[in-house]
């Protein structure tokens, strides 16, 4: 009984442990317009904490929905709380017909 016991305290501070050093989630919002030469959007902090960095990627695609390249933008200023930070990236490409948000990075 006492090593079932000892077996489930190592297992639940292993467990505590191991969340307390996973990455800290944000809820973000991400608009954006491409008018054929630049992509102008804002990334929405839509939490109460303060995000230090942020990241989004595009890609520019042509006719067929094949990637031509991708761009992006950061900023190691982050997003105050429930704050935005506005971007500009050039997207200019032979061929380019649509963008597409590939990802925003948070952290």
């Amino acid at each position: 009984m006492k090593k079932t016991i000892y077996r489930v305290l190592v297992i639940l501070i292993f467990a505590a442990n191991s969340c307390e050093n996973a990455p800290k989630q944000f809820h973000t919002e991400t608009r954006s317009n491409w008018n054929g030469r630049t992509i102008n959007g804002k990334v929405k902090n839509m939490t109460n904490d303060r995000i230090s960095f942020v990241q989004v990627d595009f890609d520019i695609l042509n006719d067929n929905n094949h990637v031509i390249k991708t761009v992006s933008a950061s900023s190691d200023n982050g997003i105050e709380a429930n704050g935005e930070w506005e971007f500009k990236i050039e997207a200019v490409a032979a061929g380019t017909r649509i963008t597409r948000l590939t990802r925003t990075v948070t952290r």
